[in-house]
């Protein structure tokens, strides 16, 4: 059953304050004023703010998995290394400039909480979709480097590699714009720069 309106503000509302806040930092009240409703339907609909948590984080494991997954189905026969590379990573940071506190908030999570992390393995790691993007992950790995297009390497190395990458150059962006001061075009530039760099880096290891 599709979430009502009150819902769906009640977990935009839930979702800005848990990336600026924290989860620990955000209260009820906190939510239920932000979403101009009072505590009462938080509880009504999603009982506790933990589970709250989990409803916002799964739609956003769903969105993103569905993302990758269209992009994976994409032919890329008579595609170059560099072009596939320039899809999968221009793809990967549209997503995080769209939602640049998600990496933060998520290492914060899994390493202060013990408990975020068996939540987030039964949501992220045994979820259905997440298990059928990897297997298309895997076979498009395995297909390239059959086609010569790449290097023989581990399908899940390669993601860890990408997803460090990525992610870093979105957990730097805060200590890089305010510790040198810089103005948001001097931010662009920066992440900008950092994909190409990023993009030059997989290409060259991926390169047979």
């Amino acid at each position: 059953m599709e979430p009502t309106k009150i819902e769906l503000e009640i977990m935009a509302a839930a979702k800005q304050l848990f990336l600026e806040k924290g989860f620990a930092a955000t209260s009820t009240t906190d939510i239920a004023r932000k979403a101009g409703c009072n505590q009462a339907l938080i509880h009504y609909y999603y009982r506790t703010k933990e589970n709250l948590f989990e409803k916002i984080y799964l739609a956003e494991v769903n969105n993103t998995l569905s993302i990758i997954s269209t992009i994976l189905d994409e032919p890329i026969e008579g595609l170059s290394i560099e072009e596939i590379i320039d899809r999968l990573i221009d793809t990967y940071f549209l997503m995080l400039r769209d939602n640049p506190k998600v990496p933060f908030f998520l290492v914060q999570e899994l390493i202060i909480n013990s408990e975020r992390r068996e939540s987030m393995r039964q949501l992220f790691i045994l979820n259905p979709l997440r298990q059928e993007a990897y297997e298309k992950y895997k076979r498009l790995v395995y297909h390239l480097h059959e086609m010569g297009k790449i290097t023989d390497i581990d399908p899940f190395n390669l993601l860890i590699s990408v997803i460090s990458l990525v992610a870093t150059t979105f957990l730097s962006l805060p200590l890089y714009a305010d510790l040198l001061q810089r103005t948001l075009a001097e931010q662009e530039t920066y992440l900008s720069e950092r994909k190409q760099e990023i993009k030059c880096m997989l290409i060259s290891r991926l390169r047979p």
